[in-house]
């Protein structure tokens, strides 16, 4: 691990004062270690103020290189290359102070010298070269580990190079202090911590340096053997700055409040639960909203195969010019009969308020499924379900807004959310906003606007997240507040017959299903002009299989509305093989869909568009002897559709260790096709430890 501030080298005479300096701190370092770490017998005889052990000490030298190149029909070329150089020393210990049970932890400390080699023939100055000093830690320390009230401290500072798949490869920098303070007690446990962490990036279109601290206090509380509480409140400020741009700094302060009960009692099949919830967050800043949330739900189980349950849900969301208050009630009951044959009954009724209107619904459910034992270790499940409800909507305006939509997208940053008519940030600015989604539906960073699209994809609405910034975050779960245009006034009713089956043969190994849903709304009051009523047709069939070594798939959907008729093939291939004690896996994808859009009322034009997805991974790792290793990768991807991309990666590492020496080789080239535009990265990596 390494990080480097790196400074011109007119600044060299300082750069070596400062490398001196730190070469006689390791050197007093090193002193100290022998002074304060005593050997065993020494140790029995007399206390010492440090305790340190585990001692890890290496040398590296390594070499980096990366380069990239973009020909395009029309526009200027451009090329780019780096050689960067490291010599790094690091060294990491364990320590107490007087005891272990005063203060210990761990302290990491990597320094050196970094010099780099650049060449940009799109810039001012084509050629650079930078020379500069590194210094990265990790340090954490526990104090007061067996008291009832222990202190956590740490601090780090890493640097990491994302190899994003099909998208821009980028240096994030990031940097990490807390503190936290736990209460260990059988009256009011808790934890309160403080965090300020630090994320940046460089290598990106759009580079960003996020900045973020956070106060946290949580805690568990059970009452006897019925009854747990968890509190928790959070506040946090997020700011975000962009390099060489002029979009504005987003700013957000956020508080989030909450508390949990789970009530239970009765034993065994016999035990009923109320779980209890209420929830307060709130943002201000660049990202104004406000929300408050209170659940209430009971499960009783009434006898061996009898269980009934009922719950109440109150939500109200506000953000600037727009507020949403719902109110929503279920009830069901659930009998199972000697595990075969299933049969439940739902009814649910809801109503939102808007500054605009008020929205109602009603809606019943009922569904038998029968799950059958066939020889072999097969089974049978079939399932039927009825469903029928209506929806009175009165407004005074068109246009409805969706609140925290959660949305997952894949690994090219494309999902769906689940209305059409959307309107696009184009049209009005701020109507879409995603944010990263922590779980729980908790919100966190807000991306922005160039960072995703929207777009009309038949009968739903896509968005397109930039892969790069899904690498960034991390995550494929995100949160979506947004704005469509429907109906004002008018009440309608839906009537859907779900019809499915699976059989499953022999352990599961392979599995045959299907799926048959049929919608229909039909118009009671009001017009529907604005967003037509549907009759809607879905099939899904396939199969899936699994040997020892292979897998495999496919599945047919089939969806027919009043706007488009969508239909998709799907497919997939994994296969896994241990030659030894080598080890090859390949990954196909393949996915047709064609999209025929239908005329609308409100529109005469008729189109139809055709895309297809496929993927390959291939990856094969070889042991060479007991000391060596060596793994090969290739990926591709190939986009058809109204544009056409292609994405090509190789990669191959070696890793080699022999008495006190290890040596690593990486190297990964990747090529893009995008219409006009052809494009080129590499990347290699020599590396040399030396452990003492």
């Amino acid at each position: 691990m390494f990080i480097l501030q790196r400074t011109k080298s007119l600044q060299k005479n300082l750069l070596q004062a400062r490398f001196y300096g730190l070469l006689c701190m390791f050197f007093v370092f090193n002193v100290l270690v022998q002074m304060f770490v005593p050997t065993c017998g020494h140790a029995a005889r007399r206390q010492v103020i440090f305790q340190l052990s585990n001692l890890q000490q290496w040398i590296d030298v390594s070499y980096q290189y990366s380069g990239s190149k973009t020909n395009s029909d029309g526009r200027e070329n451009r090329s780019a290359r780096d050689h960067e150089f490291e010599q790094e020393y690091h060294i990491g210990i364990d320590y107490a102070i007087l005891s272990r049970r005063l203060a210990n932890g761990r302290l990491e400390l990597d320094v050196g010298t970094n010099e780099v080699f650049s060449y940009d023939r799109t810039g001012s100055d084509p050629n650079d070269h930078d020379i500069g000093f590194g210094l990265e830690f990790l340090f954490d320390m526990v104090l007061f580990e067996r008291r009832p009230y222990p202190v956590n401290l740490d601090a780090s500072r890493v640097q990491q190079w994302i190899n994003a798949p099909f998208a821009d490869n980028y240096q994030l920098t990031s940097q990490n202090f807390g503190v936290s303070l736990s209460a260990r007690q059988e009256i009011f446990p808790f934890n309160l911590g403080y965090r300020f962490f630090t994320n940046e990036t460089s290598g990106l279109s759009l580079d960003r340096l996020q900045e973020s601290d956070e106060l946290v206090f949580d805690s568990k509380l059970n009452w006897w053997e019925i009854s747990t509480t968890n509190l928790r409140a959070k506040v946090s400020r997020v700011d975000i700055s962009f390099e060489a741009s002029d979009r504005e700094e987003i700013s957000t302060e956020l508080y989030d409040l909450g508390i949990d009960n789970i009530l239970s009692w009765g034993g065994g099949k016999r035990k009923n639960t109320l779980n209890s919830s209420y929830g307060l967050r709130n943002s201000s800043g660049s990202s104004e909203s406000r929300s408050e949330n209170w659940s209430e739900n009971i499960e009783l189980q009434l006898g061996e195969g009898l269980s009934v349950g009922a719950g109440y849900d109150y939500r109200k969301n506000t953000v600037p010019q727009q507020e949403r208050k719902e109110r929503s009630y279920q009830g069901w009951a659930e009998h199972r009969l000697y595990d075969s044959l299933t049969t439940r009954a739902s009814y649910s009724s809801s109503e939102t308020e808007y500054l605009t209107g008020i929205n109602q619904q009603f809606r019943s459910q009922t569904s038998v499924a029968y799950n059958k034992r066939l020889p072999r270790e097969s089974n049978i499940t079939l399932s039927y379900g009825y469903g029928y409800g209506e929806n009175d909507r009165n407004l005074d305006d068109n246009v409805i807004q969706v609140f925290d939509e959660g949305v997952r997208v894949d690994v090219l940053g494309i999902g769906y959310l689940s209305n059409t008519n959307v309107i696009s940030n184009d049209v009005e600015p701020n109507s879409v906003r995603v944010f990263v989604d922590l779980g729980g539906g908790i919100r966190g960073d807000e991306l922005v606007a160039g960072d995703f699209s929207i777009s009309p994809a038949g009968n739903q609405t896509q968005i397109s997240i930039d892969p790069a910034t899904v690498a960034f975050y991390g995550t494929f779960d995100y949160l979506v507040d947004y704005n469509y245009v429907t109906n004002e006034s008018i009440e309608y009713s839906t009537e859907t017959h779900t019809i499915s089956a699976v059989l499953g043969l022999f352990k599961q190994r392979y599995r045959i299903y299907g799926t048959l849903i049929l919608g229909d709304q039909d118009l009671i009051d009001g017009d529907d002009s604005t967003s037509p009523l549907s009759q809607q047709t879905f099939v899904q069939v396939g199969f899936e299989g699994s040997h020892s070594e292979a897998s495999y798939g496919f599945k047919y959907l089939y969806l027919d509305t009043i706007l488009s008729t969508d239909r998709t093939a799907e497919a997939y291939l994994s296969y896994l093989k241990a030659i030894g004690r080598n080890l090859l896996t390949v990954r196909l994808t393949e996915r047709y869909s064609v999209i025929s859009q239908k005329e609308r009322l409100s529109s005469s034009a008729r189109g139809s568009r055709d895309s297809n997805t496929f993927m390959l991974n291939v990856n094969y790792r070889k042991p060479l002897g007991a000391a060596a290793k060596a793994s090969f990768g290739v990926q591709f991807i190939d986009l058809r559709g109204e544009t056409r991309q292609d994405d090509l990666s190789f990669g191959a590492s070696f890793d080699y260790r022999w008495y006190k020496f290890e040596f690593s080789f990486n190297a990964d080239m990747t090529f893009g096709f995008y219409e006009d535009t052809i494009s080129r990265e590499d990347s290699l990596s020599l590396q040399l430890r030396r452990y003492f």
